[in-house]
């Protein structure tokens, strides 16, 4: 079964100025911008927020961060349970 946090967890892609990104680039782009993160740490805060963003979803809820994105778990119908 792939719940959204098995989404989240396995794909995290970050689109901007056409630049796609797995979450293992991600750690590795946060922790060189910062300057100051090392790449455990960053990881950390990404798993952090994909956790933060996955409860969300699981409750049903929708998150919405402005400039960026919507993450929402959208039924199809005619699909069984």
């Amino acid at each position: 079964m792939f719940g959204p946090e098995a989404y989240l967890n396995n794909f995290v892609y970050f689109f901007k100025e056409d630049i796609l990104m797995n979450k293992a680039e991600l750690v590795v782009a946060i922790a060189e911008k910062t300057g100051t993160l090392k790449k455990k740490d960053a990881e950390m805060a990404v798993n952090a927020f994909i956790a933060s963003v996955e409860e969300a979803l699981v409750k049903g809820e929708k998150v919405q961060l402005i400039g960026f994105g919507t993450f929402e778990e959208k039924s199809k119908t005619g699909q069984k349970s």
